[in-house]
């Protein structure tokens, strides 16, 4: 059983084994320098996402898309994957997962897109154009986003031509 955190609670989540014993193993992280929450998300039946409790100004970078380095062997990479180019892609599946993975896309709800992920091709620091496994995923701010409300943003038609049908 899972004890979701409320949003007035930041602790980390404890799971119940079936022993009845509880011990302390976060589900997710939060990987940015921001106060973030993974909570059920207000698009019905899409699971968790991501809540922010304080202000995020347009063009902030919220955080990285982290998981572990794959090589794509054509096929649809899945659910919490993310390709970076035609051979290689992060693998965000498995837990903990960071929080930047838990974000929705808002295609076919009432709400807007209010985050992108962008790929960094150059290192920030040295300007060097990065080889393609290199690369880092980014997320930022598109708009303004006030406190308490949800982050999303477009996973791309390549995941909506997935097959979703088959469970991970």
């Amino acid at each position: 059983m899972v004890d979701f955190v409320s949003r007035s609670n930041f602790h980390s989540k404890l799971l119940e084994q079936s022993s009845g014993s509880f011990f302390k193993e976060p589900l997710y992280w939060n990987n940015t320098n921001l106060i973030l929450n993974v909570e059920p998300s207000n698009i019905p039946n899409a699971g968790n996402g991501i809540f922010t409790y304080q202000s995020i100004k347009k063009e902030t970078l919220i955080g990285y898309y982290d998981g572990v380095l794959k090589k794509d062997d054509g096929s649809c990479v899945g659910d919490y994957s993310f390709s970076l180019n035609k051979s290689w892609y992060v693998d965000a599946r498995s837990f903990p997962r960071a929080y930047i993975a838990m974000i929705n896309d808002a295609r076919g709800s009432k709400f807007k897109n209010n985050c992108e992920f962008r790929i960094e091709m150059e290192d920030p620091n040295t300007g060097k154009r990065r080889k393609p496994h290199e690369r880092k995923i980014t997320l930022w701010a598109i708009r303004n986003i006030k406190p308490g409300d949800e982050l999303f943003a477009d996973y791309g038609e390549d995941y909506w031509r997935c097959d979703r049908s088959h469970p991970y």
